[in-house]
């Protein structure tokens, strides 16, 4: 396979773009129809969009490119990966390999070494981390991006909700998008042995704590699966984003220990106390039954015409 993709390379117009998981192998000798990994890399100086699984490749690009990337999403573990032999600092260095990088997705967050030489100012515009370690995360590689404006972080927890640890505020944060996965305990189990599952999980003082962090917001989507957040938390959110203009909430997988609380209601009458105007929309899927609902008010009379990219990408209307 890696053969003939040297073949397409070698005859067909510039590479600008990449995705692959784990292409050649890195042996200096060729087994079966696989190539040296720097066989491919020599044909992509051009690169614009690379999403690789691959260490072997990872380090082999970076070694010779990276100027013209603008999008990059790493799929293994960049923690403890070394550029150069011996560098303890190499996320750092791959960082500053991309200078004109728009946006970053790793699949967990990478273990941050002071960098041995000042790091160039980047204008990432948008981060997404796959993994978050809730109860160890420092969200320390934020460090490398004190101007970032969007950031999505996704976290997976087991059984009790816990708090995340407030680092640091990053005032920057306009577009703040959380995923937050609870893993039940043996779902299947219980269904198999036609037990009643664990009751759903209040994510409500997760939620705040990360928020802690990114007080600044202005654009929030919070998606929940196997996980819930009361009104009195919904509305605490609101309290403390004092520029939150629109917030999207998506409930998804929920039990029948939950019962709706009626958001759209509720949350409409509390920002009319206390004088505040955010868009807010929901999806609920309780039961396998989903009831989606949007705000309509005098700024977005209809949403789905609205020019808000966020809205696009983290709310979709479904018929």
């Amino acid at each position: 396979m890696c053969k003939a993709m040297i073949n397409v390379l070698s005859s067909s117009n510039t590479l600008i773009g990449l995705s692959g998981q784990s292409p050649c192998y890195k042996s200096e000798f060729t087994l079966d129809s696989r190539v040296h990994v720097d066989a491919i890399v020599q044909h992509c100086g051009n690169l614009e969009y690379l999403s690789s699984g691959s260490k072997h490749f990872i380090r082999s690009f970076f070694f010779s490119f990276g100027d013209n990337l603008k999008h990059f999403e790493a799929s293994v573990d960049l923690s403890k990966f070394s550029l150069y032999p011996g560098a303890t600092d190499s996320f750092a260095r791959i960082m500053a390999k991309m200078p004109n990088l728009e946006t970053l997705t790793l699949l967990c967050e990478p273990e941050i070494e002071p960098p041995k030489w000042p790091t160039p100012k980047m204008n990432l515009k948008q981060l997404k981390i796959e993994y978050i370690d809730i109860e160890s995360s420092p969200l320390q590689v934020l460090s490398l991006f004190p101007e970032l404006p969007s950031l999505h972080l996704s976290f997976k927890q087991q059984g009790e909700a816990k708090a995340f640890p407030t680092s640091r505020i990053h005032p920057d944060v306009q577009d703040l998008a959380l995923e937050i996965q609870t893993v039940l305990e043996s779902p299947l189990l219980y269904a198999q042995q036609g037990l009643q599952a664990e009751e759903d999980v209040d994510c409500g003082e997760l939620i705040k704590s990360v928020l802690a962090n990114f007080l600044n917001c202005k654009n929030l989507m919070i998606w929940l699966e196997n996980g819930f957040t009361e009104n009195v938390s919904v509305f605490k959110i609101i309290e403390m984003l004092p520029n939150l203009n629109l917030f999207v909430l998506h409930v998804d997988g929920i039990l029948c220990t939950w019962k709706d609380p009626g958001y759209f209601d509720t949350v409409d009458k509390y920002c009319k106390s206390i004088g505040r105007r955010v868009a807010f929309y929901t999806v609920i899927d309780v039961d396998f039954h989903k009831k989606i609902r949007y705000s309509v008010n005098e700024d977005i009379a209809n949403p789905f015409n609205t020019e808000n990219q966020f809205i696009y990408k983290y709310f979709r209307r479904e018929i």
